[in-house]
């Protein structure tokens, strides 16, 4: 009641605004080439929003004014000062009256925004008046203006115009864009001899094209891509104000030339610099006073300043890699950054250069000293995290991690960790999706983590890489309804970054994880045999086995947290398995039945395509996409038996359908192909060899942390040769008319630490269905929909 209508007349009333008029809406005509959100953002005032014409937020503010005291709330704010002082002047040591003083600003600072800002309501959920003003409307009409010429409608004219009604102001920009202007021809204006090659050689990655629309934006990357270039080939002291570009538009037919200059403000910009002496400093000692057995070590032109740290300093002098004479290189700079990072011991790396000796005369005399500051981190470490978990249930449970971890435990930056993780989960029963039945889950284990790579003869080859190894050991089980996993683990992996710091990789050379598996229900027990009586080799991934590999991914990952950019996400995965028990049994232990030391053992190929990406549109808009496919398949002695499935460990099988994958069809459900259980409908879960999935999703803010979506999802798994599920085989591009398509909408609550995804998912295309009978929304629309709740974004 507060929220609607009356909210105008609060306003009205109030000898604040009184004969003014509230900004309640603000829109663009005229645009045909630029959309009016992106022209919207370069409004000087944001007008008062409303919800179907009411100004609710409004309504909220005034609803919070009205036990708003500013007299109550000054009293306040001097008797909590006045408190303060007092403790303060009583405080015996200068550490407790330093907190009690860090306390008051912090106490005393709310209370000062209580009174000049509002109260929770007024500040928080509700929105003070915004009063129209014509000089504020006048600079937004510059604004836009100014950003028509940066995308290159030179010519454009942009005039406003206002209505009144009774107390709200209505404003309209009326933009005329005229006709773009391309770009002629491309000049550089570069005097000195060696910059000017630089860019000769570097000009194909530029982005700066002729017979283009202009647009300003290209003429800030080609100057950060020049700026880029000469900071990575000794000009340390050159700054992006000496990049500039003259326009010149006096020609014909809507065309421009661009003219690029590259000019020095002093003699020693244009100097190349080249290292000279580096320092290590293992602390930020900020005034405090050296342990005593504090020394300096020199490892070259490195001089380490240790203050007491046991810090071996030949690893550390093979992250750094400078030597004397290297030219100045802003990239390798960048990189010794990371690669210090990857050690896991410094809270910052901090490196500045600084100039030691400069002449312009004599380029060989120019040289830099590269000073770098790190602040270790804690030797010993306990973590522990709690929350809920959401995998593939229907309900979230709690989970609790907790990890210990100790740094540098043999001297040579090794880092000792191990954890213990619980969780539970809401899941549907492998048997009958609408058993929903609480699953645990515990892995626990330790690891070893050295700063270099434990393979003897190629440490040397791969140290720019920032190699690492981990060895791992691990206990855990997975404990369901139907049956109970429990597994022991160990692996050795190395991981490695990438040539440029969005990408990295890694590999695990052996893997090994030895399952036992225990079927608690007669129920689950009769499936299997009723799969097995029927060709389905299901049942043996239940046996107690023993289960290698030897994998590798790649991941690049351009996502910039706090920007509004475009980002993109790309990780293959190859996964090979079985390979080492079945030599060992092949020539040592001789077993049939791919067995091992009576253990069950499986050879597989795995292949996984991950690609993901999100495109911004405008500050409160944005369109996210994904594609997986997916690939495996037994060989060997684990491949295809006569008038029977192929055989792979359970958790090798791809599913698809649930919380973030297709979201209309219940957890693991979904296919394979076009297969139908006329008996049970999706009861069962339909493990599968080949995965193809893709989904789109328009994102938009709604208020404050709640955010909207609207999703298209389509895929399925197949089954490469499977005669017990008819219409499940995959067979190439036949089988596109077996991929299952949903879609629906979402509320998403974004605290920034945490997202609480709820998706209403509805069945568009049921592959399941006869042809001619698959397109089943409106079928789907009068039942109720597949309800999915998740943690974080679904991609």
């Amino acid at each position: 009641m507060v929220s609607c209508r009356p909210s105008l007349r609060y306003f009205s009333n109030d000898p604040k605004y009184k004969g003014k008029h509230l900004l309640t809406k603000q829109s663009v005509q005229g645009t045909k080439k630029l959309s009016e959100d992106e022209l919207s953002s370069y409004f000087k005032q944001k007008s008062n929003r409303n919800i179907l014409g009411f100004q609710i937020y409004l309504g909220f503010y005034y609803f919070g004014k009205s036990w708003y005291d500013t007299v109550a709330l000054q009293k306040q704010y001097n008797h909590k000062e006045a408190s303060f002082n007092r403790r303060i002047e009583k405080a015996k040591t200068e550490k407790r009256k330093n907190k009690l003083r860090e306390k008051k600003n912090k106490k005393l600072s709310k209370s000062y925004k209580n009174i000049t800002e509002g109260n929770w309501v007024m500040r928080t959920i509700g929105e003070a008046p915004v009063v129209f003003d014509s000089i504020s409307t006048v600079e937004s009409t510059r604004n836009i203006h100014r950003h028509l010429k940066s995308k290159g409608f030179l010519q454009n004219e942009v005039t406003w115009s206002v209505k009144y009604k009774k107390r709200k102001a209505k404003v309209t920009y009326h933009v005329s864009e005229k006709e773009p202007y391309t770009v002629r021809h491309i000049f550089y204006d570069i005097h000195d001899k060696r910059i000017d090659s630089l860019n000769t050689a570097h000009k194909g990655a530029s982005d700066l094209n002729e017979n283009v629309q202009y647009n300003e934006q290209h003429l800030s990357d080609e100057r950060d891509r020049l700026f880029a270039i000469l900071k990575d080939n000794g000009y340390y002291k050159i700054s992006k104000q000496n990049i500039y570009y003259t326009l010149d538009s006096n020609l014909n037919a809507y065309q421009l030339d661009i003219t690029l200059h590259i000019e020095k403000e002093d003699s020693s910009q244009f100097n190349v610099y080249r290292i000279d002496e580096v320092a290590f400093f293992a602390e930020v000692s900020q005034g405090k006073s050296m342990p005593d057995n504090y020394k300096e070590i020199h490892d070259g032109i490195i001089t380490y300043q240790l203050y007491g740290r046991k810090y071996n300093t030949k690893i550390l002098s093979r992250k750094i890699f400078l030597k004397e004479g290297d030219v100045y290189d802003q990239r390798k700079i960048e990189s010794i950054q990371r690669r210090l990072g990857t050690l896991d011991m410094f809270r910052l790396v901090n490196i500045k250069p600084d100039v030691i000796k400069q002449d312009s005369a004599n380029a060989s005399t120019n040289a830099l000293k590269i000073y770098i500051y790190t602040s270790p981190l804690k030797k010993y470490q306990l973590s522990q995290e709690y929350g809920l978990s959401v995998g593939q249930g229907y309900i979230p449970g709690p989970f609790v991690n907790v990890s210990f971890k100790a740094r540098n435990v043999f001297k040579n930056f090794e880092i000792f960790e191990t954890f213990v993780r619980y969780s539970l989960e809401g899941q549907a029963s492998a048997l009958n999706v609408n058993n929903v039945l609480t699953t645990q889950q515990f892995n626990s284990g330790i690891t070893l983590t050295f700063p270099s790579l434990l393979f003897p003869g190629l440490r040397k080859k791969v140290e720019r890489s920032a190699p690492r190894s981990r060895l791992l050991m691990g206990y855990g089980f997975i404990d369901r309804y139907e049956y109970r996993r429990t597994f022991v683990n160990t692996s050795l992996s190395y991981f490695f970054l990438g040539k440029n710091k969005f990408s990295q990789f890694g590999v695990t050379p052996i893997e090994m994880y030895v399952v036992n598996s225990n079927i608690k229900t007669d129920e689950f027990q009769n499936y299997l045999d009723t799969l097995r009586a029927s060709g389905n080799n299901l049942y043996v991934t239940f046996r107690r086995s023993i289960v290698t590999n030897f994998n590798f991914y790649y991941a690049y990952n351009n996502f910039q947290f706090g920007t509004n950019k475009p980002s993109i996400f790309i990780k293959p995965y190859v996964e090979i398995g079985g390979n080492v028990p079945n030599m060992l049994s092949r020539y040592i232990t001789h077993e049939p039945e791919n067995k091992l030391f009576n253990l069950q053992y499986f050879q597989y190929v795995k292949f996984q395509l991950d690609l993901r990406g999100t495109r911004p549109l405008g500050k409160k808009h944005s369109v996210a996409a994904k594609f997986i496919a997916g690939y495996t398949r037994p060989y060997g002695t684990s491949g295809y038996k006569q008038n029977g499935s192929f055989i792979l460990p359970y958790e090798k099988y791809f599913f698809a359908g649930g919380t973030s994958s297709i979201r209309a069809w219940q957890p693991r459900r979904l296919g394979p192909g076009s297969y139908k259980d006329t008996r049970n409908g999706y009861l069962f879960e339909q493990p599968g060899e080949v995965l193809l999935e893709t989904s789109i999703e328009y994102r938009f803010k709604i208020y404050w942390f709640l955010e909207g979506a609207v999703f298209l999802d389509a895929g399925n798994v197949w089954a490469l040769k499977d005669p017990t599920r008819p219409g499940s085989d995959f067979k190439y591009f036949e089988s596109i008319r077996d991929i299952a398509v949903g879609t629906g909408y979402g509320v998403r609550l974004n605290f920034t630490f945490l997202i609480i995804r709820f998706d209403m998912g509805y069945r568009l295309l049921d592959p399941a269905e006869p042809i001619g009978q698959r397109y089943v929304l409106s079928q789907t629309i009068t039942k109720s929909p597949t309800f999915n709740i998740g943690i974080g974004y679904p991609f």
